[in-house]
């Protein structure tokens, strides 16, 4: 994993801080092996989405800290470090991103209140059942309807 020779990528890094485009280019020619293989660590540990790529991950973790404005590394360890950084919050990111579309995703959140004015039996169901810790079939006798089919 460790194939970047220590001495080249501190020389590009300082090709890259000084603006040489074609620095930037050699940098992740030389680190790009050891970047994908962390990230092939990182998606087995993984569980979150599978579409998720190794090699998407490794350009993205590649990317964040290039793009940066201010690029101050110091050596390889230095930026491999802050590689380590990018590619912790990518993951925790698209892990967020996940959990908050099992949770409804881009949906506004709705009031009990709003709810009530909206739809005042569904209301009364979410009072039942998460404030009250009601069974669905006392939930739908208290409310005097159906209960589950």
């Amino acid at each position: 994993m460790e194939s970047a020779a220590p001495d080249t990528v501190t020389k590009l890094l300082v090709g890259v801080r000084e603006g040489r485009d074609e620095a930037q280019q050699a940098l992740y020619d030389e680190v790009h092996t050891a970047l994908r293989a962390r990230a092939q660590v990182q998606r087995r540990r993984w569980k979150g989405e599978p579409s998720f790529r190794t090699t998407a991950l490794a350009h993205e973790a590649y990317l964040k800290p290039v793009r940066q404005d201010e690029q101050s590394w110091s050596s390889r360890s230095h930026f491999f470090a802050g590689d380590a950084r990018a590619m912790r919050h990518i993951l925790i990111n698209r892990a967020e991103r996940q959990r908050a579309q099992k949770r409804g995703g881009e949906a506004a959140p709705l009031s009990l209140d709003r709810l009530a004015e909206e739809h005042e039996r569904a209301a009364r169901v979410v009072e039942c059942r998460f404030f009250g810790g009601m069974t669905i079939e006392a939930t739908a006798e208290a409310l005097g309807g159906p209960g589950p089919r």
